[in-house]
């Protein structure tokens, strides 16, 4: 079976099934009103920006927009699969805050046939597939025309489960090692600091410590083999 990949969880032998997104569900584009100046870093609500995405899921919006510029955004509630699609193009990621996407993201719905954390991996490993497909004379951008008739090999949604919960485990993981690293960088770091640090009241010579004597010059007739 040529869509079955070599490795897979031994309960399942079925083929992966070719999808394009525009058959099961509906992709959305955000919106910026215009002139963005007058309406972002004021009014309460969040207006997403690629340097907020830090990974799969963002914590964080730093920027702020009126409720009248929100309007002209789309809006994406806590838990919507996004898609970034111009600047740094086939990001995918979830937003764990309600927020507006402006024209620079893309918005997938959710549907019955997809398990969405599964589509994250999916996706990041479709990247460069993607990528090309977008590729101009000047720059690339993911439209939503290519994501839309972009051919994705699914499994079967029970699999598409187990799947993504086997990747997120390991995601978790290196998460936990990657800040117990940091930890240990900084711990070092800290105790490095201290010993760089010269307290002047315990200054001291070395004579005071250590005995320090000079070596002696042994006379040539001594190193002849005679002696």
């Amino acid at each position: 079976m040529d869509n079955v990949p070599k490795l897979k969880f031994k309960e399942f032998d079925n083929e992966y099934k070719p999808i394009n997104l525009k058959s099961v569900t509906t992709i959305r584009r955000g919106s910026s009103p215009r002139p963005i100046q007058k309406y972002v870093n004021k009014g309460n609500c969040k207006w997403l920006k690629i340097s907020d995405i830090k990974g799969k899921f963002i914590n964080n919006i730093k920027q702020n927009i009126t409720k009248d510029g929100a309007k002209k955004g789309l809006y994406a509630p806590k838990g919507s699969f996004i898609l970034t699609n111009s600047a740094s193009p086939g990001i995918p990621t979830f937003n764990n805050i309600d927020c507006y996407l402006n024209d620079g993201f893309l918005k997938i719905m959710k549907c019955s046939e997809i398990n969405f954390n599964y589509f994250y991996y999916n996706v990041l490993n479709c990247k460069p597939r993607l990528l090309r497909e977008g590729a101009g004379a000047v720059f690339t951008n993911l439209k939503k025309e290519i994501l839309e008739n972009f051919i994705f090999y699914l499994p079967n949604l029970k699999e598409q489960v187990k799947i993504a919960s086997f990747l997120s485990t390991i995601d978790g993981k290196i998460e936990f090692l990657s800040n117990k690293l940091e930890l240990l960088k900084l711990y070092k770091r800290g105790f490095v600091q201290r010993f760089k640090k010269i307290d002047v009241s315990q200054s001291f010579y070395i004579k005071d410590i250590f005995n320090i004597t000079r070596g002696n010059v042994v006379p040539k007739r001594s190193l002849s083999p005679e002696n």
